[in-house]
């Protein structure tokens, strides 16, 4: 039988089906593996999946057999465990700084870290007291350029303004840009601060 062109990815999409679809509660079983491992065009025989994990093991993923009625098999270890996840999912969503949209899409991608199943339990309705969320989508950005040009010690360019009482920009300095050279950023009350020298 003629091998497909993913037979040699065979071990990455072996190791993305146990990322994604096990853990300790949710295990695949050796047929579970290959019917998944199909749906990418990839054959394989019983041997060669174990085979498969063991280099996956010795490679330093931790992949555990588990002997129940049936055997199964699971991801333990990863970078980040559940309750970590969760810290991190909360600490997003309540952070005003980060826009709501911003939120939803770093919660997600936190999601990619664990199982399916488990990320699921990350999306939580955390609910923040006295909390106005920033829809300014830029500073999420803006902060890690202050944080680029302090790691390169370089100047920063731009214009600073308060809102008058029918909410239009009035910019400080007659609109003139301020240049400074930071050399810190300081979070003070769930705010950003740069510390520079102006």
């Amino acid at each position: 039988m003629p091998k497909s062109a993913n037979q040699k990815l065979k071990l990455l999409y072996l190791q993305k089906i146990l990322s994604e679809k096990s853990d300790e509660n949710h295990m695949l079983t050796v047929k579970d593996i290959i019917s998944e491992l199909k749906k990418y065009d990839i054959e394989v025989e019983r041997k060669t999946v174990y085979s498969d994990i063991e280099a996956l093991n010795k490679f330093g993923h931790d992949i555990i057999c588990k002997k129940t009625k049936t055997t199964g098999y699971y991801i333990c270890e990863r970078d980040f465990q559940l309750p970590e996840l969760k810290l991190l999912a909360d600490a997003v969503a309540s952070a005003k700084f980060i826009s709501e949209k911003k939120s939803q899409t770093l919660i997600k991608k936190l999601g990619f870290l664990t199982s399916h199943h488990e990320s699921k339990q990350i999306r939580r309705n955390v609910i923040v007291h006295n909390r106005v969320k920033t829809i300014n989508e830029q500073v999420y950005y803006n902060v890690d350029a202050v944080n680029l040009a302090i790691a390169e010690r370089k100047k920063i360019k731009f214009k600073y303004f308060d809102y008058d009482l029918k909410k239009e920009r009035v910019y400080r300095q007659n609109g003139d840009p301020y240049i400074i050279s930071p050399y810190a950023l300081f979070w003070d009350d769930e705010n950003y601060y740069v510390i520079a020298h102006h």
